[in-house]
C-alpha cells in the first residue's frame, strides 16, 4: 500500500529547530561554558569592580568598561552562533534541510528563539548586576540616598530585551559574507567593539566636557548617528542616554515615560 508523509506545519518544524539548537548548545559543554558561564561571570566581575553608586554625586562620566561590557559579553555567544550558521551554509546542511521540507521561516524562527534566549540571559545578568551594585545610571545621583533606584530601570529593561535581537539579526546577515569560521571569529567581535562599546565610550568622553559646548554637541551628534546606524549600539547607547539624562545636577525624579521621551534614550532603542 502506498503511504505518504503527513504535511508538517511550520510551527512543528520550528519546534524541531528549537530542539536541534538546544541539543547543539548542551552537547558541547566547553562551548556552553565559553558562551554563557564566562560572559555572565565577566559581567558580574566588571560591574562589581566598576561600582559607582556608593555615594550620591553628580554624574560625570561612566566607567568605560560599563559601556564595553554588554557588547563584549554578547559577542562571545553571538559569534559562536554565526560560526554555526556559516558551517551549515558551507556544508549545505541548511540547503538539505530546506530541500527536505523545512520552511525557511521555521528554520530562522527555530534558530532565533534559542539564540535569543541564550543572549537574553547574559543581558539580564547585566541589568540585575547593575541594580545590585547600584550603578549610577540607574540610581538617583543627587537625592542624598544612593540606594534609591529610579524609573530609569524601565528603559534599561527595554534595552536589555531588544538589544540582543538587533545583535543577533546583524550577525545572521553578516554570516552570508563569510566562508570560513575563522573569518567570522576574527571579524564579528571587532565590529561589536567598534560599532558598540567604543563609539559609546567616545560619545561619553565628548559629553563629559559639559563646559565646552562644541565637544558636547559633537558627542550628541555621534550618539544620534550611532543610534540610527549601528545595531550594536542599543544597549550601550541606552545606558549612555540614561546617564546623560541626569547630568548637570538635575534630579532624576521623572517617571518612565519621561525618560522614554528623551531622544537620547529612545533613539538607540529605535535604531
Amino acid at each position: 500500500a502506498e503511504w505518504s508523509r503527513a504535511a508538517m506545519s511550520w510551527q512543528d518544524a520550528a519546534r524541531i529547530m528549537v530542539w536541534v539548537r538546544w541539543r547543539e548548545a548542551v552537547a558541547d559543554k566547553r562551548s556552553l561554558f565559553r558562551t554563557l558561564v564566562m560572559p555572565v561571570g565577566f559581567v558580574i566581575y566588571i560591574m562589581v569592580v566598576s561600582k559607582t553608586g556608593e555615594e550620591p554625586k553628580d554624574l560625570g562620566t561612566l566607567p568605560p568598561m560599563v559601556l564595553m561590557t554588554p557588547g563584549l559579553c554578547l559577542s562571545a555567544a553571538v559569534t559562536t552562533f554565526a560560526v554555526t550558521l556559516v558551517r551549515e551554509r558551507t556544508a549545505k546542511v541548511r540547503h538539505v534541510m530546506m530541500s527536505q521540507g523545512m520552511p525557511p521561516l521555521s528554520y530562522w524562527a527555530g534558530t532565533l528563539v534559542p539564540h535569543y534566549s541564550h543572549a537574553l540571559i547574559i543581558a539580564i545578568a547585566f541589568m540585575l548586576t547593575a541594580l545590585y551594585t547600584r550603578q549610577d545610571f540607574v540610581i538617583e545621583p543627587v537625592s542624598g540616598d544612593s540606594s534609591v533606584v529610579t524609573s530609569r530601570v524601565a528603559p534599561l529593561f527595554v534595552a536589555v530585551a531588544v538589544g540582543p535581537i538587533s545583535v543577533l539579526l546583524c550577525a545572521y546577515n553578516f554570516s552570508y559574507f563569510f566562508d570560513t569560521p575563522e573569518s567570522v571569529m576574527r571579524t564579528l567581535p571587532l565590529l561589536e567593539m567598534f560599532l558598540g562599546g567604543m563609539m559609546a565610550m567616545l560619545a561619553n568622553l565628548l559629553l563629559s566636557f559639559g563646559e565646552m559646548e562644541t565637544l558636547r554637541l559633537n558627542g550628541l551628534r555621534l550618539h544620534a548617528a550611532m543610534s540610527v546606524a549601528s545595531p550594536y549600539y542599543a544597549m550601550p547607547g541606552c545606558i549612555l542616554g540614561l546617564s546623560f539624562a541626569c547630568r548637570g545636577g538635575q534630579p532624576c525624579g521623572k517617571g518612565p515615560a519621561g525618560f522614554f521621551g528623551e531622544w537620547y534614550v529612545f533613539t538607540p532603542l529605535l535604531g
